[in-house]
């Protein structure tokens, strides 16, 4: 009766290690996914940043290419 008893509570411990272990993984797993996109994220808003800036300056410089045209003209 004693080792059925004993083979029981092995088994149980057992049961509860393995989902620990399965917990433990998935939270490990959402973690690693977690920073991944977080920083797929972060790249993207960089990009699109650049982006925004590389045509905001672009823009700025075709407003001061066409008001200097303008003042050379005048001057002429």
């Amino acid at each position: 009766m004693t080792v059925v008893i004993e083979k029981e509570i092995a088994i149980e411990s057992a049961k509860e290690d393995a989902e620990e272990d399965v917990e433990e993984s998935a939270k490990e797993s959402a973690k690693e996914d977690a920073e991944e996109n977080a920083k797929e994220d972060v790249e993207e808003n960089a990009k699109e940043d650049a982006e925004e800036n590389a045509k905001e300056d672009a823009e700025e410089n075709v407003k001061e290419d066409a008001e200097e045209d303008v003042v050379e003209e005048k001057s002429v």
